[in-house]
């Protein structure tokens, strides 16, 4: 699909995990389906609008204190 902004993307599903990123992709590629056509910046934009993150703030930040650690 052309048009996609990944940086904005970044910046409007701060705070989203894996899974709640799928959802909007998944639902943006709905809305494109439905339409017949591509998936646009404009359906991410309003499936991400539509959407929450799965984890509070407070959640995340617990889970980020531990991204330092390194795998062995």
């Amino acid at each position: 699909a052309q048009g996609i902004i990944p940086e904005l993307l970044s910046k409007l599903s701060d705070g989203f995990v894996a899974s709640d990123i799928k959802l909007v992709v998944d639902n943006a590629a709905r809305m494109a389906f439905s339409k017949k056509t591509e998936i646009s910046m404009e359906f991410l934009q309003d499936a991400l609008r539509a959407a929450s993150p799965s984890l509070s703030a407070e959640e995340l930040a617990a889970f980020r204190q531990f991204q330092s650690l390194e795998r062995k």
